[in-house]
Order: C-alpha cells, then structure tokens, then sequence
C-alpha cells in the first residue's frame, strides 16, 4: 500500500477525540471551519468534511479510543487520517447492503478522493488516510 503523501506542515491541524459516535458530526463542522480559514474551495471542503466523518465514524465503529485525527492541507489535495488502537491495518472494503443504511463509509471515501489506505502504526494501532482533491491559493 502506498504511503499518504506529506502536505505543507504549516497548515495542519490535530483532533485527540474519545472513540464516541457523536464525535463525527461535531468534528465535521470543524473541518469545514478549518478548511475555510485554509481557503479550501467550498465543494472540497464539503468533500474533505464528508471523508473526515465517514474515517471517523469507521473508527468509532470498528476500532477502539482514543482517536487522533490530522487535517493537512496542500496545494492540491487534503489529507484527513485517523489513527484509531486496533491492531487489524485492514478495514476491508464495505459491500452495502441496499435495504441498510450502514456500509457506505468506504465507498464515499474511494468515491471523493484521489487515494486512500491503511498503515500499521505500532502493535495496537492503525492509521486510515485518504487524500481529497482540493483548490488551495
């Protein structure tokens, strides 16, 4: 798996979240906020803030806390990973069922960006990135 490409360290930003499903809709205002002061067109910010609560909501469904979760913006694309403590690096590709409302969240997040994965981060931890095209002056 290809590792994530490595923005402009000066805009960046880090969330240390509990591992709670209502983190993702707090957190998803945030991000539109933080790509507004970074100057992100409005439809990539959508974008960036769609990928960043579907990697968190998948984090809170399937791995454990706490969550940390970087925001990175550069001159082309965002990049949103979440580091979640489980060890599995793998989340699968979701299959949904179309009578279900879940199972989507993988599929939204290849459908917006250019590239995603998965890494190892240590014995008891996994990180999920993606990277969402983006207009950044």
């Amino acid at each position: 798996m290809a590792e994530p490409p490595t923005p402009a360290p000066e805009l960046v930003r880090h969330w240390s979240l509990p591992a709670d499903p209502e983190v993702a809709s707090r957190v998803r205002s945030e991000v539109l906020q933080q790509c507004a002061d970074w100057h992100v067109d409005p439809k990539s910010s959508a974008d960036v803030a769609l990928v960043a609560d579907e990697l968190l909501t998948n984090a809170v469904q399937h791995g454990r806390g706490p969550l940390l979760m970087t925001v990175r913006a550069g001159t082309t694309h965002v990049y949103v990973g979440v580091v979640d403590r489980a060890p599995d690096a793998s989340p699968g590709v979701a299959v949904p069922d179309a009578e279900s409302e879940s199972g989507r969240g993988l599929a939204v997040v290849d459908a917006l960006s250019t590239s995603w994965g998965t890494a190892q981060q240590a014995a008891a931890s996994k990180l999920v990135w993606a990277t969402v095209p983006a207009s950044l002056p």
